[in-house]
């Protein structure tokens, strides 16, 4: 939940400067002095409003009773000032805190008035700016931030209350709600925790999506410098989501690469429980690795952290790791010790949150008779309207009967008038059709033409290399070939398929494995085999996807069977399924595909020197950035080339 304040400090702060004075730029008993001078002597209400804000952010992981007054006094001045904005901020603080201490319904409940606020676009109309004692703010954005940070607290609160879809769903709007603005730090929060969660559901392909997507952010702000702490945070977090992610796959070396990486950005006060979980995950990785000395040491760690830190949950985690790794040392006293400890706290914690569900339960359970009761006196006012309108309605019945008398007798005139219309329009619709095919007809006999073309620039390279004896020319001429052949097939599936805009790629990657092994006399030796069901590109997506998939087949005959007298080689496409959500009310793209290459070689080198020329790299990174996609290579059982890329509409 720390996530969540900081994501409101970068939120809201920004917009009123007695906050940027008082906790920014001074020390900390200089910041309160600060406030509550500001809240004894000011008469502006606005600047109190401000200054009860501020001291509820001051309080929130102090003293939360009194970060919930505080909350509430900006409320009651907001409602005075009738400051919409401002009441959902105040609303939104509540839910936060309430949600913390585990009263469910009292989140709820404030979460639900504060969004209610937010959705509405006449709440950002005069809202007031500390910044210059005036009504000149940016209401709009400040809306859409509060927007963002109500759909993230109602995500935790659907997760703490076991409603895993809502959960995705209100994640989902947070992005959505982000990228309308172009809010970077509400899209990395939303996503870092989105990945986190789909993580915990063990939705791994969907965790590295949206995961992959914060450090993206992440790394192309300037948060580093404007904001160290919230940097450090969420990119130490999200690097250890992909520690935990790759621990999983089984992909050991990667992942202490990232937990590597995560671990030094986490060293202050402010991001101590991202560091425990850090510690957690390392011991959990060295627990799978064999390596019990190390275990040992970032468990005991993450439990000093802990305990300093008083967070029940992360106590238990390290009393769980304790435990595990002695019980693989055969030291069993100590293992069954750190497990008692681990139930005995686990039980309290079961205890609690069961508790803190019933309430929220009975809470729908009342909202729910509450709604009963207003669908009741709907029903009255419905038919009291009905009774008026059937009145009414026959009146009109009777005008309209005559109108309609009258406008019979031209409407017949105009009916004759228009059958000479439609017959006209069928005899021009025949005309248009007759030209429809004959144009469809002239385009495949372009892609035959061009199909042809390519294939007799084919043979004049084969015929050119064989006249070459040097090994190098004649291995680029051979790419070159399996280059334009590439192209080729697509053009051939064009002209002899139904549609003139798009390709099945299964069939054409069959193809184009087959040509593959045949110029370089691998067949029987090497197999390549696609396993993926049909699905349809458009064309200038297709020739880049084709483009890339001949390099990395290419590359795989290559290199990746030296020393070896058989090998396989398999290729698919498949789109990649976002956590199992709704996923067309997505804001990221909800048709992304996967082209992944695998081999069962002898795996790509790491920091090898690059063979070849170096053209069939540069070409695959480039029609990357054209498809706007991201590349990956992992080394397991071989080489693995992952290419994730938007789906385009076929025209």
């Amino acid at each position: 939940m720390k996530l969540v304040i900081k994501l409101y400090l970068l939120l809201f702060l920004p917009f009123h400067s007695l906050a940027q004075n008082t906790l920014f730029d001074k020390p900390v008993k200089t910041q309160l002095d600060s406030i509550c001078y500001v809240l004894l002597h000011t008469k502006n209400d606005t600047l109190k409003m401000c200054a009860y804000r501020d001291l509820h952010f001051y309080y929130s992981e102090l003293n939360r009773d009194t970060a919930l007054y505080f909350a509430e006094q900006q409320l009651k001045l907001a409602r005075q000032l009738n400051q919409k904005i401002w009441q959902a901020s105040a609303l939104e603080s509540i839910g936060y805190v309430t949600q913390i201490e585990g009263n469910y319904p009292k989140s709820h409940i404030a979460l639900t008035d504060a969004l209610k606020i937010a959705e509405d676009e006449a709440s950002e109309k005069n809202i007031w700016s500390v910044s210059k004692f005036s009504k000149d703010g940016d209401g709009h954005k400040v809306r859409f931030y509060n927007l963002t940070a109500i759909h993230i607290l109602f995500s935790f609160l659907y997760l703490g209350t076991g409603n895993q879809q809502k959960a995705f769903d209100s994640f989902e709007k947070a992005i959505k709600t982000s990228e309308t603005i172009d809010d970077k730090v509400g899209l990395i929060a939303a996503y870092a925790n989105y990945g986190n969660t789909c993580l915990q559901f063990n939705k791994l392909d969907s965790a590295i999506v949206f995961t992959s997507k914060a450090i993206q952010y992440l790394n192309s702000s300037d948060l580093a410098i404007t904001n160290p702490p919230f940097y450090n945070f969420e990119k130490g977090n999200s690097l250890n989501t992909m520690g935990q992610i790759y621990i999983k796959r089984g992909n050991y070396e990667l992942a202490k690469r990232y937990l590597a990486e995560a671990a030094p950005l986490c060293q202050d006060e402010n991001s101590m429980d991202a560091l425990v979980k850090i510690y957690i995950t390392l011991a959990n990785l060295y627990t799978k690795t064999g390596q019990l000395d190390s275990s040992l040491f970032f468990a005991y760690k993450s439990l000093d952290k802990a305990k300093i830190l008083g967070s029940a949950t992360a106590i238990n985690n390290s009393y769980n790791a304790l435990s595990e790794t002695f019980q693989l040392q055969h030291n069993f006293e100590d293992a069954f010790t750190y497990l008692k400890f681990a139930k005995t706290l686990n039980d309290s914690l079961n205890n609690s949150r069961q508790e803190k569900v019933n309430q929220y339960q009975n809470l729908n359970f009342d909202e729910q008779l509450r709604l009963v009761e207003v669908e009741k006196e709907k029903i009255k006012l419905q038919i009291n309207t009905r009774t008026y309108t059937m009145l009414a309605g026959i009146g009109i019945f009777i005008l309209i009967s005559v109108i309609l008398y009258r406008n019979n007798l031209s409407r017949t005139k105009a009916n004759q008038q228009l059958g000479r219309l439609n017959a006209d329009l069928g005899n021009k619709n025949a005309l248009l059709d007759k030209r429809n095919a004959e144009n469809e007809l002239l385009l495949k006999e372009i892609h035959h033409r061009v199909k042809n073309n390519l294939e007799i620039v084919t043979s004049l390279l084969e015929l050119q290399s064989s006249q070459i004896d040097d090994p190098a020319i004649h291995a680029a001429m051979l790419s070159s070939q399996n280059r334009v052949h590439s192209m080729g097939i697509i053009h051939q599936k064009l002209y002899q398929g139904e549609h003139l805009a798009s390709i099945e790629m299964r069939d054409y990657f069959v193809n184009l494995g087959e040509n593959i092994l045949d110029s370089f006399n691998a067949d029987g030796r090497i197999k390549v085999s696609c396993s993926m069901p049909e699905l349809v590109l458009d064309v200038d997506t297709a020739i880049s996807v084709g483009l890339i998939a001949n390099e990395l087949l290419t590359n795989a005959l290559k290199y990746a069977f030296k020393g070896k007298e058989t090998g396989e080689i398999t290729i698919g496409l498949t789109a990649v399924h976002v956590a199992n959500t709704n996923i067309e009310k997505l804001s990221i793209p909800s048709d992304l595909l996967m082209l992944k290459i695998a081999d069962n070689g002898i795996g790509k080198q790491e920091n090898g020197k690059v063979k070849g020329t170096g053209f069939g790299t540069q070409l695959v990174s480039l029609l990357t950035q054209q498809l706007d996609g991201t590349l990956t290579y992992e080394n397991n059982n071989g080489t693995i080339v992952s290419l994730i890329f938007k789906k385009r509409k076929i025209a």
